[in-house]
């Protein structure tokens, strides 16, 4: 369940994390991460290599679970 649901807690949130380092943080393949960055993730800068500050990526897996969360029907 690590693709569906990233948990914003395993992320430092005073560390900068590589594509590489942020696919290995959540048990994900790194082309999720940059599916990600595509779909609104902020990144440092355009430059290589691409690097994600941990407190944007804590964010947005909350934003991701947020946006998940269905209510039961009575």
């Amino acid at each position: 369940m690590g693709a569906r649901h990233p948990n914003p807690k395993r992320f430092k949130i005073h560390r900068t994390y590589s594509i590489d380092d942020a696919a290995t943080q959540c048990g994900v393949h790194r082309n999720t991460v940059r599916a990600w960055i595509k779909r609104g993730l902020p990144c440092i800068d355009d430059q290589r290599p691409t690097l994600i500050l941990g407190a944007d990526l804590a964010a947005f897996a909350r934003l991701q679970r947020s946006q998940n969360k269905r209510s039961c029907q009575p």
